[in-house]
């Protein structure tokens, strides 16, 4: 079914989604990948080096402020509470563009991403990881959160993700273009943290216009601050953070997402007083990969 609501569509033909579940997740999982790189996380072809190696560098030794702060150093903060950088190498970013529009083109109906973006793909869902395309990108994605995604995070907003925050993830691709979504409205994010990755080509820098994020000052709901998500760029921000995208006005813009939260979907937004804030060791400490749970 062709999604059609611009808001509240997480239930858009849910009848038809739930009595053919089964039969969609075999079909993907028939479908497959064409591409060994994206079955689970290759660090030294999709990470960049220079957060590679300094993320190594925290887990080769006794986690301390120093080795966190020269990981953290790698980041901008464009908007207050709003972390940019790169993670990925160019050539992981165009395998996983060719891999998403050959999944977009399989023939296997596809469910809109969330209520508010109609375009684009559910990549994996909860603790399981299989109930989105029969779990086909599930172990790269859950490499990604467990190795770099949800560390960061954890360093950049200590005070507000704890113990089982960042247990799940929902993690999706979305697609602004003409003829589709063009905007996205003011809300928060269902997660503690988010991850948006812009996937289109580094050097096209030109591929696309408008379609700039706008986030709400957290002190200052009157104030508002925009920032170019430029390709090959990623951002983490909290969830609870108000943000928007503005109208695009030429060519396509195409993100991975990634929200984490707590076991089935819980989101906590208060902050933690010191003494009840993950360690340095917490929040390095890397869950086993491929474990079956995030």
């Amino acid at each position: 079914p062709a999604p059609i609501l611009k808001h509240g569509g997480e239930y858009e033909s849910l009848e038809f989604w739930t009595e053919n579940h089964e039969t969609l997740q075999s079909a993907w999982r028939e479908f497959g990948l064409n591409d060994s790189l994206l079955a689970a996380l290759d660090e030294e072809a999709s990470i960049l080096p220079s957060l590679r190696e300094a993320v190594r560098r925290v887990r080769g030794n006794p986690p301390c402020p120093a080795n966190e702060a020269a990981v953290l150093r790698l980041f901008e903060q464009p908007i207050p509470g709003v972390f940019k950088f790169r993670l990925f190498t160019d050539a992981f970013l165009s395998k996983l563009r060719i891999q998403l529009g050959r999944l977009k083109g399989s023939g296997i109906p596809i469910r809109r991403p969330n209520g508010m973006n109609r375009y684009g793909l559910i990549l994996s869902v909860g603790d399981g990881g299989d109930q989105a395309l029969g779990g086909l990108l599930t172990p790269l994605l859950r490499d990604v959160a467990n190795a770099y995604i949800r560390p960061l995070a954890r360093s950049l907003f200590p005070e507000y993700i704890g113990r089982g925050d960042d247990e799940e993830m929902y993690a999706f691709s979305i697609r602004y273009s003409a003829g589709g979504d063009l905007h996205l409205a003011e809300h928060r994010d269902a997660s503690v943290v988010t991850f948006n990755a812009n996937v289109d080509p580094h050097e096209d820098a030109l591929g696309y216009g408008g379609s700039e994020l706008e986030f709400v000052d957290e002190n200052n709901p009157m104030l508002r601050r925009r920032m170019r998500f430029e390709p090959g760029y990623a951002i983490i921000h909290k969830g609870g953070h108000r943000h928007q995208t503005l109208p695009l006005e030429y060519g396509e813009r195409n993100n991975l997402v990634v929200w984490l939260h707590g076991k089935g979907g819980y989101v906590r937004s208060a902050r933690y007083p010191p003494d009840e804030r993950l360690s340095y060791d917490e929040r390095w400490t890397e869950a086993p990969r491929r474990s079956g749970i995030f």
